[in-house]
């Protein structure tokens, strides 16, 4: 879990359930939006906010994946593989 409270947003990830998923919790209304879940996901875990650039980043533990996504659930990207560090492949 990771609070962004310039935003008043709650973030967390849903490892126990299918479809796994990365969730927001908008707490000025309390609506909870889905930014990321199914196939895209794969047994996420941590979860880590950078408000000030709008990115929210996970880990997903069974394809050792980093990814990033706005904190608007957009542009999904894998951002390292292999493990949980920055993929400098060719």
């Amino acid at each position: 879990v990771v609070v962004d409270p310039g935003a008043a947003h709650l973030y967390w990830t849903e490892d126990a359930v299918y479809p796994r998923r990365v969730r927001r919790l908008d707490r000025t209304d309390d609506s909870i939006a889905t930014l990321a879940a199914g196939r895209l996901v794969n047994r996420p875990r941590a979860i880590a906010v950078a408000a000030e650039a709008g990115l929210l980043f996970w880990a997903e533990t069974l394809s050792g994946r980093l990814r990033r996504a706005t904190v608007a659930g957009a542009d999904l990207a894998d951002i390292g593989a292999g493990g949980y560090g920055i993929d400098d492949r060719d």
